[in-house]
């Protein structure tokens, strides 16, 4: 028996060896359906500032189930490192750092490419599933967790149905984390919060610079989104009154009509003496291309588009932002209301796993009325999987290219709150795990 390390499941204090002695908690249903084994969580996607909360979610449910959940392990770089059985064991992380690594941007097990994608490639998809339950086999791994975008969820979707035509017992709940929203049937992803949050400041502020600089001064600020808009729009909370920046925002679902908004920036940009531009990275024109494409005839990112188009065809000063890293990563500023809901949607994973369930993604329902609350759902993997979630054309106006009240309204709440992060030396105290390896095993016969 090796020497775990306390950590603490919200009051509830375990290690191995208490986990061995405690049988049934009070919490216990008669009707959950008993499945006994080890649990394996895995991260996907880009990190965001939730994806560790919902990670630490779901380590500290688990913590309430030792008769049900044995060893609680963490996949390393995602499917290709299950692949090669590279697992780590949260039952020897330091209680200090599983409580660090809830407010710690990024994705603390790594992400990796998915390869499990049969209509891509079924010969190496088939063959990455058999490698895969031959793993979980061997580790007896009955709870399999995923953190992650629409992506990720297919991810877990290929593996909850290849258990079922294997008929192996296996639970699979997915964890949403995005900072695109894209995915579909829930309110909003957890990490979009932070990242529209980080996104708005970064616009107020680069606003403030830009009606300082004057003389007509443009500033073209790219965030990182192809499919769907929602980052972009988000920025609109920045403005507080007509004059200050957004100015103008572009999204992938609005078709851009070119030479109204390039007019409509020189008037505004010589009217107030500076404009602001947001865009997604994949907005298009009205025949659905890019804004341009470079010499090869490659599509250029819209923001680069945009700068290019500025800077030769009205003749103006220009500078181009791209939100890159940044606006997954803002830990520093980062939304106490999506911390807490990712971190609740990690939990909840867990609860609906050992009862019975599996083959969904916790969902955000939001209450229609009285103050912004939300309540947890589940949403079959399958209609994540087959579906985008777009900002509906209703709730934004085309005519000046800015979002309605409506968006506003539904993005605000979102933002609320500050998490107060540990310093040394001036800097955010994010947290490292110890990461310590689980040993491989020989295949069961």
């Amino acid at each position: 028996m090796r020497g775990a390390l306390a950590w603490f499941a919200r009051g509830f204090v375990t290690n191995r060896q208490q986990r061995e002695k405690k049988r049934w908690p009070n919490n216990w249903n008669d009707n959950m359906a008993v499945l006994v084994g080890n649990m394996l969580v895995a991260q996907a996607g880009q990190g965001t500032c939730a994806t560790n909360a919902g990670l630490v979610g779901a380590i500290t449910q688990a913590g309430r189930y030792p008769e049900l959940i044995g060893e609680i392990y963490g996949a390393l770089n995602s499917v290709p490192g299950i692949l090669r059985e590279q697992f780590i064991d949260f039952l020897e992380e330091k209680q200090q750092a599983l409580k660090g690594l809830r407010h710690t941007p990024g994705a603390a097990l790594g992400v990796g490419e998915a390869v499990l994608d049969r209509g891509r490639d079924a010969e190496t998809a088939a063959r990455n599933l058999d490698r895969l339950f031959q793993v979980f086999e061997t580790h007896d791994i009955r709870y399999f967790f995923l953190v992650g975008d629409r992506a990720g969820q297919r991810t877990a979707l290929a593996i909850h149905q290849a258990a079922a035509e294997r008929g192996y017992e296996l639970r699979v709940i997915g964890i949403p984390a995005s900072v695109e929203n894209e995915l579909a049937r829930t309110d909003h992803s957890p990490g979009y919060g932070s990242a529209v949050k980080h996104a708005a400041v970064t616009v107020r502020e680069a606003g403030l610079d830009a009606a300082a600089t004057g003389g007509g001064h443009c500033c073209v600020i790219e965030v990182s989104s192809r499919e769907v808009g929602w980052l972009a729009a988000g920025t609109v909370l920045a403005k507080r009154a007509e004059d200050e920046a957004p100015h103008f925002i572009l999204l992938p679902e609005i078709p851009v009509a070119e030479e109204r908004l390039l007019e409509q920036i020189r008037e505004t940009a010589l009217r107030r003496g500076h404009c602001v531009i947001v865009t997604a990275e994949g907005a298009r024109n009205e025949a659905g291309n890019a804004l341009a494409t470079d010499t090869a005839g490659n599509p250029v990112n819209a923001g680069a588009a945009l700068t290019h188009l500025i800077k030769t065809r009205l003749g103006l000063s220009v500078c181009h932002v791209a939100l890159g890293a940044t606006q997954r990563s803002a830990g520093h500023f980062a939304s106490a209301t999506d911390l807490n809901e990712a971190y609740d949607c990690g939990r909840n994973a867990v609860l609906s796993a050992v009862n019975g369930q599996s083959g969904f993604m916790i969902k955000l329902v939001r209450e229609n009325q009285g103050a912004y609350k939300t309540t947890i759902g589940l949403e079959l993997l399958e209609n994540i999987a087959r579906e985008t979630n777009a900002v509906p054309a209703d709730w934004v106006r085309s005519d000046v290219f800015l979002p309605h009240d409506r968006l506003i309204q539904h993005v605000r709440p979102l933002i609320e709150g500050e998490v107060s992060l540990p310093l040394e030396q001036g800097l955010p105290d994010y947290v490292r795990l110890a990461r310590v390896p689980v040993e491989t095993r020989p295949p069961t016969s």
